[in-house]
Order: C-alpha cells, then sequence, then structure tokens
C-alpha cells in the first residue's frame, strides 16, 4: 500500500481496502490483452485521440510483467 501511494495510485490502494472481502478476485491472474488489442486498435483507427503508450503498473512483479510484454514486443 506504501508503494502505491509513492507511485500516485492512492485511490486504487484506498479501494483495495475498502473492497478487503474481494481481495481473492483482485489476487488472481489476469493479463490485460483484450484492453492493449482495443488500445492498439484506437491509436490507429482514431490517431486524434493522440495514445503514444499504455503505462503499466506491475504489481504482479516486474517478471510476471516481462514474460507477459517480451512476446509482444518481438
Amino acid at each position: 500500500m506504501k508503494y502505491a501511494a509513492v507511485c500516485g495510485v492512492g485511490n486504487s490502494a484506498r479501494f483495495i481496502r475498502k473492497q478487503a472481502l474481494n481481495v481473492t478476485k483482485l489476487l488472481t491472474v489476469n493479463t490485460p490483452d483484450a484492453f492493449v488489442e482495443q488500445l492498439a486498435k484506437l491509436h490507429t483507427e482514431k490517431p486524434e485521440l493522440k495514445i503514444a503508450a499504455p503505462h503499466f503498473y506491475p504489481f504482479g512483479g516486474f517478471d510476471k510483467l516481462f514474460d507477459w510484454l517480451s512476446p509482444k514486443l518481438s
């Protein structure tokens, strides 16, 4: 939680504290594939939105983030 506050994601941290009973849902492994695909589509189809690049908060750890991201950059 302290790391989240330092990184400017205090709202997310407050949400997690309030949703303590649902924390097991938050701890499941999910990937943002569908979201990133739609973001890439918007980037191509609507340049006026000026989508430059997504920012990832690696709460699952950098290793998991890089394992997910590396094949997509190849």
